[in-house]
């Protein structure tokens, strides 16, 4: 995987360092990069303006979208209007992300980590509380989202440091959690995603039931029409333990296995 991130051929001297960034990376994006979930190479672009999808997978048809940067990726990253993102997310097709940072003295890529959009949670998703005045004079708000909200077997890097990591790691890693797309015993995805995107926040690998159990408030918002949440938290639980993204330390007791 060749690192230079090539002038556009055609690029105008008027355009800014931001712009001229915006079509280095992406061009570099769809000239290098391969598909975490197939393999497919290359990535198609969309169509400017397309929200929250700045390429598709010609393959499998993953969405994604491209997030570069000249410093390091901090942990919250802008998702655009809280309201559309959160659509995006209720209705599944919310994007994949990949964070690029490059370095601007040397024109090449520095780190690449895909974020699964399988992932990522409503919990993630933090709104920002400045309106934005539109046309129609109704306000929205744009959001962030929040990385350390996703767990961190759900980052899955391309580099690190400019060294790339093999590419049968990248395909194994990112397809640890393909079963929450497929047919199948579980019969509630997000719930899974939810509850991965809880145990993110612990401060240790290791977590009781307990610990779930408090935030049992923030479930049930999630998922109103459940009325036993603590049962799901369970069956969920044993679900991740049988794909081993969770290991049972002893009684009322787990591990993340990254």
């Amino acid at each position: 995987m060749t690192l230079a991130l090539e002038l556009p051929p055609a690029s105008s001297p008027l355009e800014s360092p931001r712009a001229l960034a915006r079509v280095r990376t992406t061009a570099w994006v769809q000239r290098a990069l391969y598909c975490p979930q197939c393999g497919q190479l290359r990535l198609e672009p969309t169509r400017e303006g397309t929200p929250f999808r700045d390429f598709v997978c010609r393959g499998c048809r993953e969405p994604f979208e491209l997030k570069a940067s000249r410093e390091p990726h901090p942990r919250r990253v802008p998702g655009g209007s809280l309201a559309q993102y959160r659509e995006a997310l209720d209705r599944g097709t919310a994007p994949n992300l990949l964070l690029l940072t490059y370095d601007p003295d040397t024109a090449t890529v520095r780190d690449l980590v895909a974020v699964n959009r399988l992932l990522i949670s409503p919990l993630a998703v933090v709104g920002r509380p400045r309106p934005l005045a539109r046309a129609s004079r109704t306000p929205y708000y744009l959001c962030d989202l929040d990385l350390s909200g996703v767990p961190e077997s759900g980052k899955v890097p391309y580099l690190r440091s400019a060294h790339e990591r093999p590419k049968r790691f990248v395909l194994d890693s990112w397809n640890r959690f393909r079963f929450l797309r497929e047919p199948g015993p579980v019969d509630a995805p997000d719930w899974i995603r939810d509850l991965l995107a809880l145990i993110a926040r612990f401060p240790h690998p290791e977590f009781t039931l307990g610990e779930l159990y408090d935030h049992e408030a923030e479930l049930a918002r999630l998922h109103p029409k459940n009325r036993h949440i603590r049962a799901k938290i369970r069956q969920q639980l044993q679900i991740l333990v049988r794909r081993r993204i969770l290991r049972r330390a002893a009684p009322g007791v787990y591990e993340s296995i990254l």
